[in-house]
């Protein structure tokens, strides 16, 4: 019988943020527009808060939305000279086959777990069996053994390989044009984007009252 003890609160919200980023490579001015998502999990316990859990699970939903928006960036090029500055290459590079390291840790829990399940299999079952009880042949034992060490070969295997693509991995090598033209689709119009430049200028200089 399950009896509660409380309630889950989540709440999710979405930003965006104009990010002014200058070349590192032709020093030129652009920007583009960025939108994230923040997510807050609260619990009202014995169900005493209910209103409380809802305002903390939104609290921390924006604090999470307002630190994406501070420390996070889209890879956008250049739309001048199609460079891609370090913070974003570093992005991509984390970005690079990640479900590669995933699948690695997963078949590391496994080999744990495999590894577990054999060794009762040889060990507590197999060496107090009592005779007349179901023994295990030792050909399955050979396979199971085999099967983890499998997968402990691979999943540092993957891993390794993983880590390896993502060093290796250099966007700015593309060919400069298509570059160009990847920054000039994502990135805001300059017009538009001077035009926002010059508007947060004049209203730093005349702030309202």
């Amino acid at each position: 019988m399950l009896i509660p003890y409380g309630m889950d609160y989540y709440a999710t919200v979405s930003g965006s943020i104009l990010k002014r980023v200058q070349c590192e490579q032709c020093e030129h001015e652009y920007g583009y527009l960025m939108t994230r998502k923040g997510r807050g999990l609260a619990r009202s316990w014995m169900f005493l808060d209910k209103q409380g859990a809802s305002e903390s699970a939104n609290r921390k939903a924006e604090k999470q939305l307002f630190r994406r928006l501070e420390q996070s960036c889209d890879p956008v090029p250049c739309p001048r000279c199609g460079w891609y500055q370090e913070e974003m290459v570093r992005r991509l590079r984390r970005n690079h086959f990640r479900w590669l390291f995933f699948i690695g840790l997963a078949l590391a829990g496994a080999a744990f777990l495999g590894g577990l399940i054999m060794y009762f299999c040889t060990v507590e079952i197999h060496l107090n069996a009592r005779p007349g009880d179901l023994q295990i042949p030792a050909r399955d034992i050979y396979v199971g053994w085999s099967v983890v060490a499998l997968l402990l070969l691979l999943s540092p295997t993957l891993i390794i390989v993983r880590s390896v693509m993502a060093r290796r991995l250099d966007p700015n090598g593309e060919p400069v044009e298509k570059r160009r033209q990847q920054g000039q689709t994502m990135a805001m119009p300059e017009k538009e984007f001077r035009e926002i430049l010059l508007a947060e200028e004049e209203e730093a200089e005349n702030p309202p009252t």
